[in-house]
């Protein structure tokens, strides 16, 4: 990730100044594919990575939810001290 100061430069000098990518890579020593990424990206905010869960997991819990249901009825009985 780059700096806000450069990423705010390279979209000056390609929006505004219509510099092409690979002059202002050169002056800032980066690769134009990284220059032609943050001079057209729009949203800056983080991705947010969704952690997959396997189907291992899933059924485990599965297992586990339908265990916890049907003791369910008896564990009112059970005093909590």
């Amino acid at each position: 990730m780059l700096a806000v100061a450069e990423i705010n430069y390279i979209r000056h000098e390609v929006n505004i100044k219509d510099s092409n990518y690979s002059e202002v890579a050169q002056r800032i020593g980066r690769d134009p594919r990284t220059v032609k990424k943050y001079a057209e990206q729009d949203d800056f905010s983080p991705e947010v990575k969704i952690k997959q869960v396997s189907v291992n997991a899933k059924i485990k819990w599965t297992v586990i939810a339908k265990i916890l249901f049907t003791l369910s009825p008896n564990l009112n009985n059970i005093p909590i001290n």
